[in-house]
């Protein structure tokens, strides 16, 4: 498959705003290229502090980051819908603008790239990674001695999102931990590459449909479903969420995973909600904190209550429960599976 690598030069202080909006667009992630990192690093900041996420406007200072500028660099699938895409970006870095705040030369670039040049370069970074209580999430080509107590999902993400390394997988992953008790009928929107259908299964599942509109997101699951022993509980179909939704059942489902992008969770609240059963959950994500509230109405409007979340950087995962069900009862207890 040919892929788009698109690039983006922007001022420094426009990145957060251009990522979020590359990741809304369905990039798995961006990459930020920022000479002022390795100035950083020559005046005797550690690399962690480099990279461990300050808060937005507590960096070090301009007289430790001089650079002002940074390109930030994402890929998507070259088809048809890359041109409406950039369209999108272009659009958006012209509201920045007229919003005051200054994207600076917002120049974007695009060059094809193949997938085998990058994807198989940064498996060098994609370490075994432990997640809450007991989930491991081990890459198929790394080693990794589990204890007894571990459940091990075992990853290929592919050339798809998910490889439990983002806070938007994470907070699904953690959630999916707490409240799970086993027998639950989960589907899966959005489901990457996989991982959170295959987690659902582990963490004892009856059964997992899950769905993603993106190609090669759908050979990875089917993949990822094969490798972890799963296919028995977990089916994986391409096609638009919203259709996908309304073909369940009213109040058949006990717990749906959206791990999406705030206007998706928004458009997909209703039907969400007509498909849990009364108390169910869902776990919504891909909520960059500036649109929580909008999502947060968007639920009540659909008669879902938010009853936890989690913050990771400038991410937000949310909980919630069709109905006004107590978090004490949505939380360590479970969904209520069925047998």
């Amino acid at each position: 498959m040919k892929w788009a690598e698109v690039r983006v030069r922007v001022a420094a202080e426009a990145v957060e705003a251009v990522s979020n909006e590359l990741i809304e667009e369905g990039a798995g992630g961006v990459a930020i290229q920022d000479p002022s990192l390795v100035e950083l690093v020559k005046k005797g900041l550690i690399w962690d502090e480099v990279m461990g996420g300050l808060p937005s406007g507590q960096g070090p200072g301009p007289a430790s980051a001089p650079a002002s500028e940074v390109t930030v660099v994402a890929h998507f699938p070259a088809t048809e819908r890359l041109g409406p895409r950039l369209e999108r970006l272009g659009r958006h870095l012209r509201d920045l603008r007229a919003s005051g705040l200054d994207p600076g030369p917002a120049e974007v670039s695009t060059t094809e790239v193949d997938d085998r040049d990058w994807v198989d370069a940064w498996k060098a970074y994609f370490k075994p990674r432990r997640l809450g209580r007991r989930m491991v999430i081990r890459p198929t080509w790394e080693e990794y001695e589990s204890g007894p107590d571990d459940l091990v999902i075992v990853l290929d993400p592919g050339m798809a999102f998910g490889t439990g390394t983002h806070a938007t997988t994470a907070g699904c992953l953690l959630f999916l931990e707490e409240v799970m008790a086993g027998g639950e009928r989960v589907i899966d929107v959005g489901t990457g590459s996989g991982v959170l259908a295959v987690a659902a299964a582990k963490l004892g599942a009856a059964t997992v449909a899950a769905v993603d509109l993106d190609e090669a997101s759908i050979i990875a699951a089917k993949a990822n479903v094969l490798e972890n022993g799963v296919a028995d509980r977990v089916s994986v179909a391409m096609g638009d969420a919203g259709v996908f939704l309304d073909g369940f059942a009213s109040g058949a489902t006990d717990l749906v995973v959206a791990n999406l992008v705030a206007g998706l969770l928004v458009r997909f609240a209703g039907g969400v909600a007509r498909g849990l059963r009364p108390g169910g959950l869902v776990i919504g994500s891909g909520i960059v904190n500036t649109r929580l509230d909008e999502v947060v109405r968007a639920f009540a409007e659909a008669g879902l209550t938010v009853v936890d979340r989690k913050d990771e950087g400038d991410w937000v995962t949310i909980l919630a429960a069709k109905g006004s069900r107590a978090k004490a009862d949505s939380g360590a207890k479970g969904v209520g599976g069925h047998a």
